[in-house]
């Protein structure tokens, strides 16, 4: 009865009950202690989650404000000169590629603990893509890139390797006196 009862009361807002270990130790009690062992491992799984998610809402609401009261402000008034609606959108795409950055991350961040996946990606046309889409930012900044790279695979899903090599070009680019 209260094996049952406290099993179907553990929920992921209540993850801290555990089962009750009879004083026999016979397999039962045994089960009984490797269940609550088990709920101890997903339990401490659980902690650094909700902390990402906590921190990712958190990273968010800050820009997406931002884009908000920009965009809030400028429709208030009808009579807008072309150079404030301009200053306006300027704002709102600052803090859009601030978000883009932001979920860039995350998805880094979250898909950190799945490692490299399996597959094969060839270096050269990965990075040949990478810097051809970031050639804008890199025209802005006066920057220019010798891609010197051999036509060879690695064993990676090219996914993986493509967010490796496009999360170090953008910090090349963005860090680049």
């Amino acid at each position: 009865g209260d094996v049952v009862r406290t099993a179907t009361q553990i929920q992921e807002s209540n993850m801290t009950l555990r089962i009750p270990v009879p004083a026999t130790q016979d397999e039962v009690g045994r089960l009984i202690v490797t269940l609550n062992a088990m709920l101890d491992r997903i339990e401490s799984s659980f902690s650094p989650i909700r902390r990402f998610t906590q921190d990712a809402a958190h990273e968010l609401r800050t820009p997406l404000s931002s884009i908000l009261s920009a965009v809030d402000v400028t429709l208030r008034r009808k009579d807008r000169t072309a150079d404030e609606y301009r200053e306006a959108l300027d704002a709102v795409r600052a803090e859009t590629i601030r978000l883009q950055k932001l979920s860039e991350d995350l998805l880094t961040l979250a898909r950190a603990d799945q490692g490299p996946s399996e597959g094969s990606a060839e270096i050269s046309s990965v990075c040949e893509q990478i810097l051809k889409d970031m050639s804008s930012h890199m025209d802005a900044k006066r920057l220019r890139c010798d891609q010197q790279v051999q036509k060879e695979h690695v064993a990676m899903s090219e996914d993986f390797l493509t967010r490796v090599v496009r999360n170090l070009v953008d910090n090349a680019v963005k860090f680049s006196p």
